[in-house]
């Protein structure tokens, strides 16, 4: 009986010497990856990196200038919005009261009795 429980012992040894290896690495992997080329890989995707950022940073600062002349255009803008406000608030009591004058006058040509249209003939 010892013999059988033997050859049984080397046959599973056998198999798991068999078995091992396989479970040991991924299937179809290849050789152990080279510290040197793994280096040289990170090193790479690191100046990838570097160089999207700077691409995007200079991108940025871009945007930035471009907005920055915008809120300058803007401000010149309301600036202006604001003497044109003036100007017309100007016109308008200007007319307002050459308008009241020449009524005033009309009135006072004709009589206070009497009602007259602004601006229509006389």
């Amino acid at each position: 009986m010892l013999g059988a429980e033997r050859r049984f012992l080397v046959v599973i040894g056998a198999v798991a010497a068999a078995l091992i290896p396989m479970f040991a690495s991924p299937a179809g992997a290849g050789p152990a990856p080279n510290p040197g080329q793994q280096a040289v890989d990170a090193r790479s995707a690191a100046n990838d990196a570097a160089a999207r950022y700077a691409d995007i940073q200079s991108r940025y600062d871009a945007l930035d200038g471009q907005i920055v002349a915008l809120e300058q255009k803007i401000q010149a803008g309301e600036a202006r919005a604001t003497e044109l406000r003036a100007i017309a608030q100007r016109r308008m009591l200007t007319d307002y009261f050459l308008l009241k004058q020449e009524l005033a006058e009309r009135v006072m040509a004709r009589g206070a009795g009497e009602v007259y249209e602004v601006g229509a003939a006389a």
